[in-house]
């Protein structure tokens, strides 16, 4: 039997069964998994070359109509995030502190630029609609533990412009960007890691979105970085980073304390609250 997986290295293994676990034998000798790069799932998939194979939501189009294949899913508790970064990891401490002057941390700013994401239209032209908006940290997997009454982030540029014009975001009339309210350019600074082959597309947009209510951001590095020197900029707190993204599996606990507490490393927006610690 041969499964395999989608990531960004290639790799290989082989499970043989033991007879001193169990007693039970199946009808095959050997499992074989095997993981391809993200831009060779979709040919494995129509080659049958694998007996079991994963389908990215982005590439589904590709092979939906493949004959004698069976496709079936369910619900992933996978989501991603973005997160806007006021504070710092104090070693000395062992836990995240928050700065009430970092340049995230204003409420109307944040919210305005959730508000100016056309995620709607990203999850249709990347992800087939297959991927979907949560409403919380915590899944409705988790039951009577979901909130499904938590309002969503809906996208409304005039919305996004009017929360900036009350916070005093004022436009600088020589660039059309706004300035941040003690008068100083502002430009905000993403850290996203390659995860996939329209990682670029997809944050340009969201760049070009922010820019129609006359918000600057733009790449830390120029480009979407690779995931090691994105981890590293990410644990040693680089003071450049206003905003990054990345995706959580709350696979186990429906408490979200283990990515997000005051003391958690995980806490990369170093957001510390009353609620949180």
């Amino acid at each position: 039997m041969h499964i395999t997986d989608s990531f960004n290295i290639n790799f290989s293994v082989t499970l043989s069964f033991s007879k001193t676990i169990y007693s039970i034998k199946p009808n095959f000798e050997h499992v074989q998994i095997s993981a391809v790069s993200t831009t060779s799932s979709s040919q494995a998939i129509k080659s049958k070359k694998f007996d079991v194979t994963q389908v990215l939501n982005m590439q589904y189009d590709e092979v939906k109509h493949t004959k004698g294949v069976n496709f079936v899913g369910e619900k992933g508790m996978t989501y991603s995030f973005i997160a806007f970064k006021v504070g710092k990891w104090d070693e000395k401490l062992g836990k995240n502190v928050q700065n009430p002057h970092a340049k995230m941390n204003n409420l109307s700013l944040r919210k305005a630029m959730l508000h100016a994401m056309n995620i709607d239209q990203v999850n249709q032209r990347f992800f087939r609609g297959l991927d979907y908006r949560v409403n919380s940290l915590i899944p409705a997997q988790f039951g009577k533990f979901h909130d499904a009454k938590v309002p969503v982030y809906s996208s409304n540029l005039e919305k996004a412009n009017k929360l900036l014009d009350q916070a005093g975001y004022k436009k600088d009339k020589q660039t059309g960007y706004r300035l941040q309210p003690n008068g100083k350019k502002l430009t905000i600074n993403l850290a996203v890691h390659v995860s996939d082959i329209n990682v670029e597309a997809l944050w340009t947009n969201y760049i070009q979105e922010w820019k129609k209510i006359g918000l600057k951001a733009e790449f830390l590095t120029g480009r979407p970085m690779g995931f090691n020197n994105w981890i590293n900029a990410i644990k040693s707190s680089d003071p450049r980073i206003d905003v990054l993204s990345n995706a959580w599996d709350p696979s186990g606990d429906s408490s979200p304390a283990v990515f997000y507490e005051e003391k958690m490393p995980y806490n990369f927006a170093l957001f510390v609250s009353p609620m949180n610690k």
